[in-house]
């Protein structure tokens, strides 16, 4: 008996299928309908098993994004706190480097003119501004740098706004026909005792040595760029008056020059006068109660006996340093430009030490200082201007602007090196001024002085000697030779001129 029950197949007697591959029941399909419908069955579930499940967040999702192994890493949040704090410093330096490179390249060349801002700074001295100032644009100074307004801090190079610096005497009070002498002074006669000593004479002089800065010109003062030097000053009077080197002012009245005392306050100095040939000048500065210096007969001193120098070696941060010693020999000559027969002492000279004192341990000036041998092959030989003879220009200086009773011939020169001729020695001709005698004859730049009425010339200390034995007005015979050169055999030759008043001028 058939049975013909839903669940059975009709021709096997095998169940009916509810396997979902097939669309039809097996028996109403053909054998390669059936085939075809299972290899696509088959190639649909094998796509199934190999997708990655769709990143779905939806109420019926299993999706955990957390477990998804190529999903990028989260960044923590310090991560992020830290780059951007990176970035924001890096930005701020280029921003700053290149402002600060700005405004020092438009103030004097890519460094603002002065190298001196790259040394390393004295450890201690509040008073220097960092060494990286103008390369960096932060400060890496105290909090007292931003208040110190010395000469080597960036200060704005308009003087009329700087309230701080008190402005030069006008012209007409720079000089006073009726000043009174600077007096000399005798030394103790007991100088060598334990009475005196340097630590004594450092107090009694400290306020009374000041810092000399020489910039191109007035206008220019306080502005780096334009700063040409630095020195060491004495104040003669309370009203004002110091001397220096001639050669720290560059030997003209056209230098600016500020003036830096100890207790900070700044000056623009005036140029009373200048005198080469003993290299000493003079300033004026619009002041009153200063503490003036005294000076001792430099005819009392003696070899052996102490010596100390006060300054400013290497400019305005070792201001006021000391350096001790002794005098180590008097009326010592040197093929210098000058007429000086100097105090030879080994305390320690050093640049910027020029114009300063040479002290006895009594605090009284021997000397100016002006000079030193710079060799390896010696050491502790530093020179100084009797003080006798500095007194004696500077009372000159105030009174008149000049040294009285001085000739000149009216021209710029130097001492010949013998380039073309070993045999010749001279001062050679670097430029004729319009008032000189040589113009109207045939001197012409470039010939060498070799003689004054048959006296031998062959350096500035013979030269100004020489001059010294003549009076304005009177007539002299000059010897001068002429280098070869194309078209001229070269020649020694001889002029007569009458020596011209040395006023100051030249």
């Amino acid at each position: 008996m058939e049975n013909n029950s839903d669940n059975t197949n009709s021709r096997t007697g095998a169940p009916a299928s509810d396997d979902p591959i097939f669309d039809e029941k097996p028996a109403e399909m053909s054998l390669e309908g059936r085939k075809e419908q299972l290899e696509k069955k088959i190639s649909e579930e094998y796509d199934r098993s190999t997708a990655k499940p769709a990143p779905y967040e939806g109420e019926y999702s299993t999706y955990d994004k957390n477990t998804d192994t190529n999903a990028p890493p989260k960044m923590s949040s310090g991560s992020k706190a830290y780059i951007i704090l990176i970035i924001g410093v890096t930005c701020a330096f280029l921003i700053g480097f290149v402002l600060e490179c700005r405004r020092t390249y438009s103030e004097g060349g890519l460094f603002g003119g002065d190298l001196d801002r790259f040394t390393l700074p004295v450890p201690g001295d509040s008073d220097k501004d960092s060494p990286f100032s103008g390369l960096f644009p932060f400060d890496f100074g105290s909090d007292s740098d931003k208040d110190n307004n010395d000469s080597d801090s960036d200060v704005s190079s308009d003087t009329t706004n700087d309230s701080s610096l008190v402005k030069a005497p006008e012209k007409d009070k720079v000089l006073d026909p009726n000043a009174e002498p600077i007096k000399l002074e005798d030394q103790p006669e007991d100088i060598d005792s334990a009475e005196y000593t340097a630590r004594k004479a450092y107090k009694i002089v400290e306020n009374s040595v000041v810092n000399v800065v020489v910039y191109s010109s007035q206008e220019y003062i306080g502005n780096e760029a334009y700063k040409e030097g630095t020195g060491t000053g004495i104040v003669l009077s309370e009203d004002g008056y110091i001397i220096t080197n001639s050669h720290v002012v560059d030997d003209s009245t056209e230098r600016g020059v500020e003036i830096i005392l100890k207790n900070g306050d700044r000056y623009a100095a005036a140029i009373a006068g200048c005198d080469s040939r003993t290299d000493l000048a003079v300033l004026k500065v619009d002041a009153t109660k200063l503490d003036a210096i005294s000076f001792v007969d430099s005819d009392q001193i003696e070899v052996g006996q102490d010596a100390i120098v006060v300054g400013n070696p290497g400019g305005v941060n070792y201001s006021h340093s000391l350096t001790r010693g002794c005098v180590s020999a008097l009326n010592r000559t040197l093929p210098s430009n000058t007429i000086v027969s100097y105090i030879q002492t080994d305390a320690a000279i050093n640049p910027g030490n020029s114009g300063g004192p040479l002290l006895n341990s009594a605090g009284q000036v021997m000397g100016i200082t002006t000079i030193k041998i710079a060799n390896t092959d010696y050491e502790g030989m530093g020179f100084a201007i009797p003080s006798k003879l500095a007194v004696e220009i500077a009372n000159d200086i105030i009174r008149q602007g000049y040294v009285a009773g001085r000739v000149r011939v009216g021209v710029l020169a130097s001492v010949y090196d013998g380039t073309l001729s070993s045999g010749v020695e001279g001062i050679q001709i670097k430029e004729i001024f319009d008032d000189s005698p040589l113009k109207s004859t045939e001197v012409k730049v470039g010939d060498v002085i070799m003689s004054i009425n048959d006296v031998p010339t062959p350096n500035f200390s013979v030269f100004y000697s020489e001059l010294g034995e003549y009076n304005p007005g009177d007539e002299v015979t000059l010897k001068l030779y002429r280098e070869p050169s194309p078209g001229d055999a070269g020649k020694t030759f001889t002029v007569k001129i009458k020596l011209l008043a040395d006023t100051g001028n030249t």
